[in-house]
């Protein structure tokens, strides 16, 4: 008889819950990889006193790609019926490489310039939100959330240039900004069956002023799987759009960040 219990207390702790899952979890601690595919614009607009003598000046631009795995936590926690707290972020990593051929004006003088650029890029975003229910019942729940992000960017980008044919020039850039601005958050939630759940969110982030100012939307559609009633499994679509214009006494630039890529989530409930 010893023996026959210890089993079934054992049995006891991996067996699915009788009943459909909750639509909205008590506690969550979900973590999982973001593989994105991530694309980094940069515009640059230089004062011509920054620059070589053999440099001709005006507005360039550029795009790198590259295909990055990066890890995406968070933490909710429901406050009664109407209110739940969230706090997570991610980070995205990796180095691309890109070229480009322009023709500018030096003096009305027509003038080739080949770039060649390698660059390394990281970006890590943790944010904080209150968020609200306005409707929910059963079978469905939305709702908005308001807070506050905190963006960490750090970038280095080497290059090689060549004017008109002439002896290449070589340099390199780094820009490092962290930046906190606030945060609106949109959330709907759909039963699919007992086990099965439907999670769609849409964010929205605005720096409206300072030497570094601009703004971020991100969006991700996903269903979760609940087998048990502490674990589950979600799979997600996310996309993010950080643009970000910023001046500094060399001229100002404009950081453009595209990722977006599908999501695996492992959750712990309770």
């Amino acid at each position: 008889m010893t023996m026959l219990r210890g089993v079934l207390a054992a049995l006891s702790l991996v067996a699915p819950a009788v009943g459909a899952a909750p639509l909205v979890d008590r506690v969550q601690l979900a973590a999982g990889p973001y593989l994105a595919d991530s694309a980094l614009d940069v515009g640059l607009s230089l004062d011509p006193a920054a620059l070589p003598d053999n440099v001709p000046s005006g507005p360039t631009d550029g795009r790198l790609v590259e295909r990055g795995r990066s890890l995406r936590w968070e933490v909710s926690a429901a406050l009664g019926e109407s209110h739940a707290f969230r706090f997570g972020g991610f980070r995205v990593a990796g180095t691309a490489e890109g070229s480009t051929t322009r023709l500018l004006e030096d003096e009305g003088r027509p003038v080739v310039v080949d770039a060649r650029a390698r660059g390394d890029l990281a970006l890590s975003a943790h944010g904080a939100s209150w968020a609200w229910w306005l409707a929910r019942d059963d079978e469905r729940a939305w709702g908005i959330g308001l807070g506050l992000v905190r963006y960490a960017l750090r970038t280095r980008v080497e290059g090689r240039l060549v004017v008109d044919g002439g002896p290449p020039g070589e340099g390199e850039a780094r820009y490092a900004v962290d930046a906190i601005a606030p945060l609106l958050h949109i959330e709907y939630r759909r039963r699919l069956g007992a086990d099965w759940r439907l999670v769609a969110e849409a964010a929205w982030v605005r720096k409206p002023r300072g030497a570094l100012s601009g703004d971020a939307t991100e969006a991700s559609l996903g269903v979760e799987w609940l087998p048990h009633p502490h674990f589950g499994l979600g799979l997600r679509y996310a996309a993010s759009d950080l643009d970000l214009r910023f001046e500094r006494r060399a001229g100002t630039g404009r950081l453009g960040i595209r990722n977006h890529g599908p999501q695996l989530l492992a959750a712990r409930r309770w």
